[in-house]
């Protein structure tokens, strides 16, 4: 009895000394940089969208641990315009990967750093403009 709840006991504190080093103990990625992305989906008054023609511009332009702000920008390549940029604000989850985004304008975001350079974001808006999105950003590389 007391070699199980010797190994009972020393199981628990393992587990207790992993859940002391979660991510709120480790620095957040750094995501202050531009990023340059792609976009799919279905909005309500259009159907199903492809944008080839388009770019997605992320400017991540302050970062405080898990907390970070930009802008979100529309860029045609065809015709060279660039829609006015949106802001947010964004979060981190405890783990470090899921990254959530809220737009001044309307809109929240949730996505995933797949890795350092890439991060993966599910755009919804709900109501008269319903839409759902799969953006996927590239870290632009100076």
């Amino acid at each position: 009895m007391r070699t199980k709840a010797c190994i009972a006991m020393c199981t628990l504190l393992l587990l207790a000394g992993i859940c002391v080093c979660t991510a709120d103990n480790l620095p957040a990625p750094d995501m202050t940089e531009n990023w340059v992305g792609t976009s799919v989906g279905h909005d309500r008054v259009h159907g199903y969208l492809d944008y080839p023609g388009y770019d997605l511009l992320m400017s991540v332009t302050k970062q405080q641990g898990r907390v970070f702000n930009g802008t979100l920008t529309v860029r045609n390549r065809m015709t060279g315009t660039t829609d006015e940029p949106e802001g947010f604000s964004g979060v981190f989850g405890p783990e470090l990967k899921t990254v959530y985004l809220s737009e001044y304008h309307s809109g929240s975001d949730i996505g995933h750093l797949i890795d350092e350079n890439t991060l993966g974001i599910i755009s919804l808006e709900g109501g008269d403009n319903a839409m759902a999105f799969i953006d996927t950003f590239t870290r632009e590389v100076s």
